[in-house]
């Protein structure tokens, strides 16, 4: 047996989905609620981390830092982890640069995703979940950052 480089494997991939496009007939993805209104330019781009243990919190800090130096109009405005001092520890540092109360903890992800005035999400949780906390909060109408890998498994 041969072995295929990736530009061989491209290739036979991309002629295989012009043959046989996906589809998404049949599909129980249902279709994300629509935005209420574009952000205006000044308006600050709400975000919360899902997963506040090294990886989270070292993200929450780069975030944190993107908005105090002025090279972002973000605002960290929610927290969700299942470890609660990890997960007060984060806050904590986010109530020291954007003030008291600008920050509030979720023990459930999924009741993070309820937040209206929520624009995405940056998931820094354990692998096996970055997929199921993906394709939540896209159903939930959200943005998402997730770390790699996005998934275990080509297949969901």
């Amino acid at each position: 047996m041969t072995e295929a480089s990736r530009r061989d494997f491209l290739k036979a991939a991309a002629a295989l989905a012009a043959v046989h496009p996906p589809s998404m007939q049949g599909s129980e993805a249902p279709e994300a609620p629509p935005r209420s209104r574009p952000l205006a330019p000044d308006e600050p781009v709400n975000l919360a981390v899902i997963g506040t243990g090294g990886m989270g919190t070292g993200h929450t800090e780069g975030l944190l830092s993107a908005a105090k130096d002025g090279r972002a109009n973000i605002r960290v405005v929610g927290l969700a982890d299942v470890c609660e001092p990890r997960l007060l520890a984060a806050k904590q540092k986010v109530e020291d640069v954007q003030g008291a109360d600008s920050c509030r903890v979720y023990a459930q992800y999924r009741d993070l995703l309820k937040r209206p005035d929520l624009h995405g999400v940056l998931i820094a949780s354990p692998a096996h979940w970055h997929a199921d906390m993906l394709l939540d909060a896209m159903k939930a109408g959200k943005d998402g950052y997730v770390e790699k890998p996005m998934t275990r498994w080509l297949c969901i």
